[in-house]
């Protein structure tokens, strides 16, 4: 019993911390995609649009234009264009 109360006093941090360093180190930081931060090129944008038009999914977008998938959804949203696949026919029923 006198155990359990001396591991309930750690702190929160001390805690996650230590299981973090049982499992090599620490969390793994994601990259920031090479063009973070950087102003749009006609270049990309003509990029972004022409991979819209082929259903090209926003994550893949993103990875083509070395940005996140949220920058390439605002950009979309910035220039009035939409993320939604076109071309592709509705879901059929489910067959019984």
């Amino acid at each position: 019993m006198a155990a359990r109360a001396v591991v309930g006093t750690w702190p929160c941090r001390t805690i996650v911390a230590h299981f973090l360093s049982l499992k090599g180190g620490g969390g793994v930081v994601p990259k920031k995609p090479e063009n973070s931060g950087k102003t749009w090129t006609s270049h990309d944008v003509a990029e972004l649009k022409k991979e819209l038009k082929q259903n090209t999914p926003t994550r893949v977008i993103g990875l083509h234009l070395e940005r996140s998938a949220s920058a390439v959804q605002q950009k979309t949203n910035e220039l009035g264009l939409s993320t939604k696949p076109v071309n592709r026919p509705p879901r059929s029923p489910k067959r019984k």
